[in-house]
């Protein structure tokens, strides 16, 4: 017995032993390549390929141009009165004057906390690292067509097909104003400047009721060179449902939401078209009802949102309408909400559709698809019947349904998939309806190369490694010999 104690205690000095010569191994930071190393070459040399950076949505501001006030982002910014949109049936009337300005770098989420990097880091990484300098689309430098990157501003509130079209108009002004009618562009884009750049890239500056009838004839891409994809959510996010019931908050993922981090409530996120356009597409989404059954559903249809009584059908909305308005002035209010939600659903609809069309012929174009696939992403909400109305949960918790309890364990597994936290891995590939569970992994996208990491879905652009894999593919469309040494 004493023996065994000494031999047990011996044991025990060895292990502290090796865990203290280790220790300086272990708690190391993990390392990072050496970017300003690596790309050396292609920071001295010139004739790069020009890039055009599209951020995603909440990545332009938005300037209120009659007294020059940044509305977004602002720190200390929690109603819906500077943001919200006009709610008419005439999507292309509704206006409010604000105006997309410059990229959004860093950002805050409160003024009591620092701020945060938002594309900061990804265009230090372009200018400092890779040797490109920052060039305006309506106002290029003579020698803008090489070594240079912009950055497509936009309202992120407006319909996507919108400013596709505007990107259109943009590029091709562009070629204009620096006499190269051949000119094409490396596009980077995150989020939902993808499905921006897809469509223009299939469509060029046409509106849904112009598409050629036998599909995409590539009238964009004609001026693409390569089109990398960062997070781009190909088949849609429940994330955008979660936002149009509870609100956008900055964290996604299953993680309770806090007020001080809801940046856009409920009601202001009502108002902007783009964010039906990133529900699941037909055919990707599902929710799961008290028997733990993943059911499909279709969140396009202004009917599933009466019968799962979301948004401006919830009863809390309704009596909040009415205590606001009064009985006459609330129902035409809510008269006017149901009939906006029907056709921006309907517009939505139009839009995933145009996406996912076969095209008739082959893309001119080469595709890199970036994104993360570490954190537990929203796949499908729970749905569960209530005393008057369903109800619905974003958060796998422990839910008690009659006498039954939904354990926490289970919902997890079946609520959320491998993601960035907010786009699944399955929609940023636009992962194909025939693909099984053990199959290989297949892709309706058709794209040349994918690269996944374990960044969350806004650390992707600013990430080190993820970095190195983007610079890697744009860089390498040198146009010059490279310099003498």
């Amino acid at each position: 017995m004493y023996r065994s104690c000494s031999a047990h205690r011996a044991i025990a000095v060895v292990l502290l032993v090796l865990v203290t010569l280790g220790g300086t191994s272990c708690a190391r930071s993990p390392r990072k390549p050496n970017l300003e190393r690596i790309f050396e070459p292609a920071r001295r040399s010139s004739g790069k390929m020009p890039i055009i950076v599209i951020p995603g949505a909440l990545g332009s501001q938005l300037v209120d141009p009659s007294t020059g006030r940044i509305v977004w982002p602002s720190a200390d910014r929690y109603r819906e009165d500077d943001l919200d949109l006009p709610i008419s049936t005439d999507l292309a009337a509704n206006r409010d004057g604000l105006i997309a300005a410059r990229i959004v770098d860093t950002t805050k989420l409160s003024i009591l906390l620092p701020e945060i990097r938002v594309y900061r880091d990804l265009l230090r990484a372009l200018e400092g690292v890779a040797g490109y300098r920052p060039g305006s689309m309506d106002l290029p430098p003579t020698d803008g067509a090489t070594d240079t990157y912009y950055i497509f501003s936009y309202d992120w509130r407006q319909d996507n097909v919108e400013n596709a079209r505007l990107l259109a108009r943009k590029i091709d002004a562009l070629k204009s104003e620096l006499g190269r009618p051949d000119l094409r562009f490396n596009i980077l884009a995150h989020s939902m400047g993808g499905l921006i750049a897809r469509y223009y890239a299939m469509y060029g500056d046409r509106d849904l009721d112009a598409l050629p009838v036998d599909g995409p004839d590539w009238r964009g891409g004609e001026n693409i060179h390569r089109l990398l994809l960062v997070g781009t959510p190909n088949r849609g996010v429940m994330d955008a449902l979660r936002s149009l019931v509870e609100g956008y908050n900055y964290y996604g993922g299953n993680v309770k939401r806090s007020k001080l981090f809801n940046k856009l409530d409920a009601d202001l996120v009502f108002s902007m078209p783009s964010v039906y356009q990133l529900l699941p597409f037909p055919g990707s989404g599902a929710i799961i009802n008290e028997r733990l059954e993943r059911r499909p559903v279709n969140l396009l249809n202004v009917d599933v949102w009466r019968e799962n009584a979301w948004s401006v059908f919830a009863e809390q909305h309704r009596k909040h309408t009415l205590k606001k308005l009064g009985p006459s002035a609330s129902n035409a209010r809510l008269a006017e909400e149901e009939a906006f939600l029907a056709v921006v659903l309907q517009r939505a609809r139009i839009f995933q559709e145009s996406l996912e069309r076969k095209p008739a012929r082959p893309r001119p174009f080469s595709l890199y698809v970036f994104g993360g696939d570490c954190e537990p992403t929203l796949q499908a909400p729970l749905v569960v019947p209530g005393d008057k109305a369903p109800r619905t949960a974003f958060l796998a918790r422990n839910v008690r349904v009659g006498r039954a309890v939904l354990r926490k364990r289970q919902l997890l597994d079946l609520m959320f998939a491998p993601g960035d936290g907010r786009v699944t891995r399955g929609s940023l590939i636009a992962e194909s309806s025939s693909a099984s569970g053990g199959a290989p992994m297949q892709s309706d996208l058709g794209f040349d190369h994918v690269v996944f990491g374990c960044q969350e879905h806004g650390e992707l652009p600013n990430n080190t490694e993820m970095q190195n894999n983007i610079l890697s593919v744009v860089v390498n469309d040198s146009l010059a010999e490279r310099p003498e040494r």
